[in-house]
Formats: C-alpha cells, structure tokens, sequence
C-alpha cells in the first residue's frame, strides 16, 4: 500500500525515557480526524525495562487524542487479534480517525472514529506484529500481559496527563484472549505496585467477536 511508505516521512518531535521513544506527529494531515486533533507515536523496547534483560522486543504504537475534550476523555487501548493482525491496520481502515482512500493515495476523516470522544492507543503486539519486532517472541497470554503491562507503565509515566484517565482495553477476535489476559495483569500490578511503578487507572475490558475458546 503506498500510503504506509509515508509514514517514514513524518515531521516528528521526540521525547524518551530510558525505554521508551514517543514522537509527536506534527504533520496531522497524514492521518486527522473531523477535527484534527494531538498525535503520539513510537516504540516502547522491553529490553532491559524488567528483569530479563536479555528480552529485547520493540513494540509499535500510534495514539490520537480525543477530538472533543482530551483532558477529561477517557484512554482506550485497542488490540486487533488474528492472532497476528496489526492494530494499525485497524486504526486505518476500522475505527480509527481515518481510512485510507480507495486509490490508496492518502487518507479521509472517519465520521466514526473511536477518537471522537476518547483518547485511543493502537498497540502492534505481540513482538513481530504489524511494525513491531525482536529476536523474541511471546508464546502464552501471561507474556502477552506482562509486555503490554510495562508497555502501559511507561506511557503513562511518560505522558502523565493520560494517567488518571479511566483506561479501557478494547481487542477483537484473538483480542478475546489479548485483552482479558492484559486486564489481569494490569489488576494484578495495581494490588502491589512495585517501586518505580503507578497505579492504573483500569476502569474495564471490551472485547468484539471475541475468541475465548475454540470448542465453543
């Protein structure tokens, strides 16, 4: 598609934290709502942010403010599944604040974008989804958990005017596996906040045309 080969051309400003890199998209006509609003992107590296230090998976997001009222809106984290789908395939064509033009040339508003009234995360995980990648790999829902948990830990601690956010994580399809599994962690996390961490804000979990169980 020749509209992603754009996305190594944006305009960015950078701000970083030992592990993770959030750069500010400034050129909002790449992918902008109704009613433009703040862009966030970047990647979040697991190495040595716990106690493996050898886990070197380097995760992918984009974030778009709320078009109507960021600093009261709630934060959703939103998980496409597959397993193996990118959730930036998600933010371009589903529910994100645009979708690619039918040419494939750019993008248009999407009247229906989840960013309307909420500030939305799309996460590409695990490691080897979508932009994002390491030399390892999750394979079970605790390690799923354990990287978006420190994931999450520090976005907000590097962006602490989302923090206090209510925080919603949202998946779909594989995402029925994705998010609860995430969810648990984050509740687990928040029972004893270990040094150098926060508490998180988890106000619920969502999942559309989950799967949870393939006998069912």
């Amino acid at each position: 598609m020749k509209f992603l080969l754009t996305t190594t051309l944006f305009t960015l400003l950078t701000a970083s934290n030992s592990y993770l890199l959030t750069d500010e998209v400034v050129d909002s006509s790449v992918c902008s709502g109704s009613n433009p609003s703040r862009s966030l992107s970047g990647y979040f590296s697991t190495e040595g942010s716990k106690d493996d230090t050898k886990d070197d998976k380097n995760y992918f997001f984009w974030m778009h403010e709320a078009q109507n009222s960021p600093e009261t809106a709630p934060f959703v984290i939103w998980l496409t599944g597959g397993p193996g789908c990118s959730s930036t395939l998600a933010l371009l064509s589903e529910n994100g604040p645009c979708s690619v033009n039918e040419d494939g040339t750019g993008t248009e508003a999407n009247p229906h974008s989840w960013n309307t009234n909420a500030n939305v995360l799309w996460l590409d995980q695990p490691a080897g989804v979508g932009f994002s990648y390491g030399s390892t790999n999750d394979s079970n829902e605790d390690m799923v958990g354990e990287d978006a948990y420190y994931f999450v830990q520090h976005f907000m601690q590097a962006h602490p005017e989302y923090a206090k956010a209510p925080l919603y994580i949202f998946g779909e399809s594989y995402g029925g596996h994705y998010a609860p599994a995430i969810a648990h962690r984050i509740f687990e996390g928040n029972k004893d906040v270990q040094d150098g961490d926060i508490p998180l804000n988890l106000a619920g979990v969502g999942v559309g045309n989950g799967l949870t169980q393939p006998e069912i």
